[in-house]
């Protein structure tokens, strides 16, 4: 609805044409009708130029050095008439902006209220010399914050003095238009073909599908009047009933199937443990074979003087030069060593 741009010194005298409409690269403009420039008005007349150049003098004359070429001396706010604003309250809604303007940053700083009603849609330019202190200082008094809140406030003035309600604040449509209204033509078009080439693939890929699908739908009513033709033949409804039959045997061979194999396992299992036992009997067995072994050896030592009594027994020691008999156990017996 309003908007801001900061001009240097070298833009200043094209933007006073375009304000004053002189005739000099400003008439003859697509966006101007020449014939409603006589309704055009100014709220607030003077001598932009002369003012400006005062402006710059003064600054220089504080700042005791020249002005920088890149310096902005100027700042120009447009604002808009809303839509739904009346006719009959444009002029009253311009001269609340103009005031608000000159408040916001000092009616002295203030060179002008330009109203345009020969464009396409009405407005106001309102020139205002960035002087603070005597210098010019556009980044200082134009600041991000002044900027957020510059709409709520001339909405809240405008709400208090106009008598009722108009839009200062863009709605999110107005926005978006704003946004594509600064685009240059040339993109707008790129943008346009480039979406219109896209919407005709994605038309012809939505036809290709649409065709298989229709391709698909034949192919599977061919298979469900099949599927009716044999379910009218004789003897189906007898066919499904022993169709039946036969899965439910299958099911129940499956399920003895598997309760033969779980016995499998177990056969498996015992067998298993079957094997463990007899190679723990082997084992037995072959220290019982070690043990008979061992007797066997020490009754054949035992055998020669089994009968033998007593006197036999004393000649055996002496013939074999023995002091003592060996024991069956390995172990002298120091008994009978005593009683020689």
């Amino acid at each position: 609805m309003a908007h801001v741009t900061k001009i240097k010194a070298g833009a200043v005298a094209p933007m006073v044409r375009h304000y004053e409409r002189d005739g000099r690269g400003v008439l003859g403009r697509e966006n101007i009708d020449e014939t409603r420039s006589w309704r055009n008005y100014n709220l607030c007349p003077s001598d932009v130029r002369a003012r400006v150049a005062d402006a710059v003098q003064e600054h220089e004359r504080t700042a005791g050095k020249a002005i920088r070429s890149d310096a902005n001396v100027l700042f120009d706010w447009v604002v808009t008439l809303p839509k739904d604003c009346p006719e009959e309250k444009a002029r009253e809604f311009f001269q609340i902006s103009a005031r608000f303007i000159g408040e916001r940053y000092g009616e002295d700083n203030v060179l002008g209220a330009y109203v345009h009603m020969d464009e396409t849609t009405p407005h106001m330019h309102v020139p205002v010399v960035p002087r603070i202190g005597g210098k010019l200082q556009c980044s200082k008094m134009l600041t991000r914050a002044d900027l957020r809140a510059f709409h709520g406030d001339l909405q809240s003035r405008m709400d208090e003095e106009l008598g009722m309600h108009v839009s200062c604040l863009l709605e999110p449509s107005q926005a978006q238009e704003k946004a594509l209204s600064a685009v240059p033509q040339a993109q707008l078009d790129a943008a346009r073909a480039a979406i219109q080439a896209e919407l005709a693939a994605e038309t012809e890929r939505l036809e290709r599908l649409r065709c298989a699908v229709e391709e698909r739908e034949e192919e599977l009513q061919g298979a469900l009047d099949q599927a009716q033709e044999v379910a009218s033949l004789p003897g189906y409804e007898e066919i499904g009933a022993r169709s039946g039959q036969a899965r439910e045997r299958i099911e129940r061979a499956g399920r003895r199937a598997g309760w033969l194999g779980e016995r499998i396992a177990a056969a498996r299992d015992r067998l298993a443990n079957g094997e463990a036992i007899a190679r723990g009997i082997e084992q037995v067995r072959a220290k019982i074979e070690g043990v008979r072994a061992k007797i066997e050896a020490v009754k054949e030592r035992l055998e020669p003087w089994q009968y033998m009594g007593q006197v036999e027994y004393m000649e055996y020691l002496r013939d074999n030069n023995l002091q003592k008999h060996p024991d069956p156990r390995g172990r002298s017996n120091p008994g009978r060593a005593r009683s020689r």
